[in-house]
């Protein structure tokens, strides 16, 4: 857990701004060793650490580290980077006919943003049969009037379905047999990197 980092970023009080900063970390097989310090601003050109802290992942399965300030950090077992690897999937498939796919997609865009945050690329899901997940594909796949339309995280489907149903065609959307590959795995947010691991533990380094 990262409970006590996370205090000592956003609740403990300070005589001035402070932003915290990755200043170095280290991969060993699939562990990363995260080292953060936490500046205090003494003057408009002058700062100095107050704190350093040591997060130790285990487990990793993905990460996107970036060297950018903050002064928020969440760990959450419940996020759209974590749908592949801790949520069911299910199969939607699709059958009738519409006089506006391009309104469909529309909206199935705008949603798919929304509840993704932008973090996941539209069509990721959708079963277009091509590498390239090109927009036309996804017209072309609704023209065929009957299929899989998606195969995905079962939250995501079910907004899917809406959508398509709202435009009069009919669903099916069935679970998948697939046992997610990391029930127990979480994501560690800061600064707009991320990590997904099964475990978290975090310790204070006295460095001065």
């Amino acid at each position: 857990m990262i409970t006590k980092m996370k205090e000592a970023i956003e609740n403990e009080i300070y005589e001035s701004d402070i932003y915290v900063l990755l200043t170095s970390y280290e991969l060993a097989g699939n562990t990363i060793t995260l080292t953060f310090s936490i500046f205090i601003e003494l003057s408009q050109d002058e700062e100095e650490i107050i704190q350093k802290w040591q997060v130790t992942c285990g487990g990793v399965q993905e990460y996107n580290l970036r060297y950018s300030d903050f002064d928020t950090v969440d760990l959450l077992d419940n996020h759209c980077l974590l749908w592949d690897y801790n949520k069911q999937t299910a199969n939607l498939f699709f059958r009738g006919e519409t006089t506006n796919i391009k309104g469909i997609i529309a909206d199935l865009f705008i949603r798919h943003q929304h509840l993704t945050e932008g973090l996941i690329p539209f069509v990721q899901y959708i079963n277009t049969y091509k590498e390239d997940h090109a927009f036309g594909d996804l017209e072309w796949l609704l023209s065929a009037k009957q299929g899989l339309f998606a195969e995905g995280p079962t939250e995501l489907m079910q907004v899917y379905e809406e959508v398509l149903n709202i435009y009069g065609l009919k669903t099916s959307l069935l679970p998948s047999d697939v046992t997610p590959p990391c029930s127990e795995c979480k994501i560690l947010l800061f600064g707009g990197s991320y990590i997904i691991a099964r475990d978290f533990n975090e310790v204070k380094l006295d460095y001065k």
